[in-house]
């Protein structure tokens, strides 16, 4: 496993972030007395879309969440009330389809009208998690007028004793807008 030196510096001292090849990232922090793991699996699901053709399939996106036995699940490319995804409420329909407990967290990167099936929202932080939500909130990013809107989701969540916060977003596509986004935090 490969540490990700630049995000272990702001955690917590005990705490430890590590990516496998799968790019999963776990968070690993321990306590005189208890250690506990999270894995945490970071994905971009493009609304549900799969490599067979474009077919939106959640029931295989919710399989493969399940197959990786991730505590947490940091989704970007979500849909709600899209009509290229059935107008579902993709968050919660994968919180369904996975049986994670009713923790699930969406924030809203940008949003349109659609005639026929009215307002839609299209997120890139979206948050399934085994632990209680304790706070969560969703910070904008630097937008260029060409670029896409984009969001940071923060999420503050309840593991034992302990409160850890799970930042997601979905950087800009355009290599040259990245630099300002990230260094908004």
């Amino acid at each position: 496993m490969e540490t990700l030196g630049g995000l272990v510096g702001s955690l917590r001292e005990g705490f430890e972030l590590v990516m496998d090849k799968s790019h999963s990232l776990t968070a690993v922090f321990s306590e005189a007395a208890q250690s506990t793991t999270l894995t945490i699996l970071y994905w971009n699901i493009q609304h549900g879309k799969g490599n067979d053709g474009g077919v939106v399939n959640l029931e295989r996106t919710a399989r493969e969440i399940v197959a990786s036995g991730a505590d947490i699940v940091v989704l970007s490319e979500l849909d709600r009330n899209r009509q290229r995804s059935g107008r579902q409420d993709q968050i919660a329909e994968l919180q369904r389809l996975t049986e994670f407990p009713p923790h699930a967290v969406f924030h809203s990167a940008t949003s349109g009208y659609e005639f026929g099936s009215g307002l839609w929202y299209y997120g890139n932080g979206g948050v399934l998690s085994k632990f209680p939500v304790v706070a969560d909130q969703g910070y904008p990013l630097p937008n260029p007028e060409r670029g896409e809107t984009r969001k940071v989701a923060s999420v503050r969540l309840q593991v034992g004793m302990e409160q850890v916060v799970i930042y997601g977003t979905h950087l800009s596509v355009i290599t040259e807008e990245r630099p300002a986004q990230v260094g908004k935090f």
